[in-house]
């Protein structure tokens, strides 16, 4: 979705050098070659056949944090009048990086891996996004003028490449950088969308597969008729900001329809299929054969309420755990005045479902918190190279420790200098978790 003057993160790529300038892109030949090579190799496991994980967030379990955690290590950012901030409004983790962008001080911050502040971006705009595209950050700085100061960095800072570019020159569409020089681009099979090009004869691929500038395979074709309800309520896959890629895979769902895929550069096998509790589903009579009741619930906006279940989004599989989050209706959903669980994990030996939020910190964690729960709520958690990240704000921190003086906790020496030299008010903490299996 496109506004004037804007442009929303999870729905705007940024292609490098020459690629926005070249049409091949939607060029029809190029399509239809590729959409008859893959309708015969096309894997897909239909949803009648796959496993179902029945999920009600209410009834799932809590833990203490040594239980579904076997490490748990807390990073302060170096806090100096040049890098101070309030809150990671996104975080992004690099093999020896961490960069935060912060809404209130419109800044893009670099620490490196021990947190030690590297360098500080001021935004050039009012309204800025940043992107991990490989080892480059992109820093987008969207103009009143509706041009885009579009901005190339390394992972420690330093200035690539800067260039100007027309807002109606940026594609409108999730993209995701893969392995070895791939990346996906999602499209839409909603025929209202401007990024839904890529439907030819009735059938939209879902996703598209890049070598730089070339298309590699198209995957995921769905039929406009045959997945009519899909196509017009959402049209596209559960993209998140911090959606991971594990090796050489990652995890997307079809939201609303709630099937998880494992997608690499050339395969998209449906995995599992995810069964709501009704109190937390759609109504499923959207995808009925009574047409009058179907339009009628679409129409009205009615098949939904706040609580409901939009999206299955930062999925990822760590041995016999499946984590994700869910994304409500509501971006804060509430019941009876309690906020609703997000984050899970699910257990597929056992089949236990645990929820994120109801994990109580406990020794291996020094009785300090390891999220804040507005934010994971929000953004859930960030995933690179088998750990799971966040962070926490040096107020949380400080008003745990003061409560821990009684326990008298030994804490490692990064924490010990931590609480000795910093103040409520000093930069958050990175919390770095490792994953019990």
């Amino acid at each position: 979705m496109k506004k004037k003057g804007l442009i929303y993160f999870c729905q705007t790529s940024f292609r490098l050098s020459n690629a926005i300038k070249k049409d091949f892109m939607y060029s029809n030949y190029v399509r239809i070659f590729v959409s008859l090579s893959l309708v015969f190799g096309w894997q897909f496991s239909k949803s009648q056949s796959l496993t179902k994980l029945r999920v009600d967030p209410s009834r799932a379990y809590g833990a203490n944090v040594s239980n579904m955690f076997s490490r748990i290590e807390y990073i302060p950012l170096e806090t100096t009048k040049e890098s101070l901030f309030g809150e990671a409004t996104q975080l992004i983790i690099t093999d020896s990086s961490y960069i935060v962008f912060d809404r209130d001080t419109r800044a893009t911050f670099f620490f490196n891996s021990n947190g030690a502040f590297i360098k500080k971006i001021q935004s050039r705009a009012a309204y800025t996004i940043v992107y991990h595209y490989f080892d480059i950050i992109l820093v987008a700085n969207n103009m009143t003028d509706g041009v885009i100061i579009l901005q190339e960095y390394d992972k420690f800072g330093k200035l690539l490449n800067e260039k100007r570019m027309s807002s109606e020159s940026v594609l409108s569409k999730y993209f995701f950088p893969l392995s070895s020089g791939y990346y996906a681009v999602f499209n839409s099979c909603n025929t209202t969308c401007d990024c839904s090009k890529n439907i030819i004869n009735q059938t939209a691929y879902l996703i598209d597969i890049y070598k730089g500038d070339v298309l590699y395979k198209s995957l995921l074709p769905y039929n406009i008729q045959g997945k009519k309800t899909f196509c017009t309520i959402e049209g596209r896959l559960a993209f998140s900001p911090n959606m991971v890629l594990d090796k050489r895979d990652f995890y997307i769902s079809t939201p609303i329809e709630n099937i998880i895929y494992k997608v690499n550069i050339d395969t998209a096998i449906a995995i599992r299929e995810v069964v709501l509790s009704q109190k937390y589903d759609i109504d499923r009579r959207i995808f009925g054969s009574d047409s009058i009741i179907r339009d009628s619930l679409i129409n009205n906006r009615s098949y939904y309420k706040s609580t409901s279940v939009r999206n299955i989004t930062n999925v990822n599989m760590t041995g016999n755990l499946l984590l994700f989050k869910l994304d409500y209706f509501t971006k804060l959903a509430y019941e009876n005045g309690v906020l609703l669980n997000s984050n899970f994990i699910y257990n597929l030996k056992t089949d236990r479902l645990f929820a994120l939020e109801r994990i109580t910190s406990d020794a291996s964690s020094y009785f300090l918190p390891i999220f804040n729960r507005n934010q994971i709520n929000v953004m859930g958690l960030n995933y690179r190279n088998g750990h799971y990240y966040t962070s926490i704000s040096s107020l949380e921190m400080f008003t745990s420790h003061n409560a821990n003086k009684s326990r008298n906790v030994l804490y490692p020496s990064t924490l010990q200098q931590y609480f000795k030299n910093q103040n409520r008010k000093s930069n958050p903490v990175i919390v770095k978790l490792t994953l019990r299996d």
